[in-house]
């Protein structure tokens, strides 16, 4: 898409492109940049390694700098369509996210669905279609490792997303917090867009699913949470907002305490990644 080569220009080099395949698989199609600390040492998940003593078992997927670790995305993006047409019962591809459909892993219980999807902006060949859909989550977390420990985290009975949910709608001052960075992600993302792509969204009245009322990840209500991978990655870009993202800064603590349990427990990385031992 024009205005994903427009932002991308100069962002992304050859390495960030084989390092982002090494750990996704692909390289997504709206990648714009690598979004880095300019320190990865001060980051909660780098700390947490630096002080295990198993550091190097836990994070057998090095986090030197320049690893990375979030990605910045494109507000819009293009699916395709499976070439043997509808024969899982879904015409169009999910969006990939270490092979599952991120429209179900991304969506809280809460969240309406996307806009319907106009035919107006289908493309096709002999063998396939295209579409070309709003994509409201800016940062995405690409670290195999720190993407297994968030995922553990909402799975467990201590800092899931209900749990997540209630301390924030427990505490004012994290709502506030919160508040302000839903509305620094919208407005970093609609600026992100083309002047070209501002009028596009505008004419297919997207605004609903990319305008500033739409915080991380697309969420309209300030008190709720999406997956916390999303916060974690927004907490971790440096972005706009990133500071006051309170549920991003509570999920990578929560990671800290993790690693530094599964340390103290003495278990191997083979532990924490959910393989099972020889």
């Amino acid at each position: 898409w024009p205005g994903v080569c427009d932002r991308r220009k100069g962002c992304l080099d050859k390495k960030d492109e084989n390092d982002l395949i090494g750990q996704l698989g692909y390289l997504p199609g709206n990648a714009v940049e690598i979004a880095r600390a300019d320190n990865i040492a001060s980051l909660p998940l780098a700390k947490a390694v630096a002080v295990s003593r198993r550091g190097a078992r836990i994070a057998s997927l090095p986090f030197a700098e320049n690893t990375p670790i979030v990605l910045k995305l494109y507000p819009l993006t293009i699916r395709h369509a499976f070439a043997g047409g509808k024969a899982d019962g879904r015409k169009f591809k999910g969006r990939r996210r270490g092979g599952r459909d991120s429209r179900k892993e991304e969506t809280s219980n809460d969240e309406e669905e996307p806009p319907p999807r106009e035919e107006e902006g289908s493309m096709s060949t002999e063998k396939e279609e295209a579409l070309l859909e709003p994509f409201p989550t800016l940062y995405w977390l690409t670290h195999p490792m720190l993407k297994t420990l968030v995922s553990k985290l909402e799975l467990g009975d201590t800092h899931n997303v209900r749990l997540m949910e209630e301390r924030l709608q427990s505490d004012k001052d994290a709502m506030a917090s919160m508040k302000r960075a839903h509305e620094a992600y919208g407005k970093e993302r609609w600026e992100l867009l083309t002047e070209t792509d501002h009028e596009l969204v505008k004419s297919r009245k997207w605004q609903g699913a990319l305008g500033l009322e739409r915080g991380v990840a697309g969420i309209r209500k300030h008190n709720r949470i999406k997956c916390l991978h999303t916060h974690a990655a927004h907490y971790l870009s440096a972005g706009n907002g990133a500071a006051d993202n309170v549920v991003g800064k509570w999920t990578m603590d929560a990671v800290f305490d993790l690693i530094r349990q599964h340390d103290e427990a003495g278990v191997t990385e083979k532990n924490i990644s959910g393989s099972n031992n020889e």
